[in-house]
């Protein structure tokens, strides 16, 4: 049963990383039925495993038990609450080519206004081993980055602002 209960942790540390390191809004759990059973992070408070079962404990103390064996899928999404999420996406797009990146790595992303930014390059181990404050134009900004220097693996970029807070995954070779 401890195998069991490590593979669903590690289940979990995967999902985190295949949909980037973004602040989901919601977990949801997809049956073998093809049912899916969605809840807010917010509103959970823990999450239980044991002997092959899974129970979501939510804040208003209510429990949702599930069986392990049930279940097909269980992801992370970060679905838009309104109008303005889905415009905000769109206009702050972030780009990064070429993937895998060899000796240079372009940013790409799109500003309403200019401002400062901060571009981070984390590794797995979460240590920055990159950082620069960059001035960001209006309309579409490109910022030439060397990574040679980087040792080959999976890095990811964050590019913050007062009013941003982006991140992307890249490869470098």
């Amino acid at each position: 049963m401890k195998t069991k209960s490590s593979f669903v942790i590690l289940l979990f540390f995967i999902c985190g990383l295949c949909t980037q390191i973004k602040a989901q809004k919601t977990l949801n759990l997809k049956s073998k039925s093809g049912t899916i059973t969605s809840y807010s992070i917010s509103t959970i408070k823990t999450l239980t495993f044991s002997a092959g079962n899974m129970s979501v404990n939510k804040k208003d103390l209510t429990t949702h038990p599930f069986v392990i064996s049930a279940l097909r899928q269980l992801y992370f999404s970060n679905y838009p609450n309104s109008i303005a999420d889905i415009n905000e996406n769109v206009n702050t797009k972030l780009s990064l080519y070429p993937v895998p990146a060899v000796d240079v790595l372009t940013v790409q992303f799109s500003l309403k206004s200019a401002e400062k930014m901060n571009i981070q390059m984390i590794d797995l181990q979460g240590k920055t081993v990159y950082q620069q404050r960059v001035d960001g134009q209006m309309g579409i900004n490109n910022q030439i980055i060397n990574v040679s220097a980087l040792h080959h693996g999976l890095y990811f970029l964050r590019l913050k602002s007062e009013t941003k807070n982006e991140t992307a995954k890249f490869l470098k070779n």
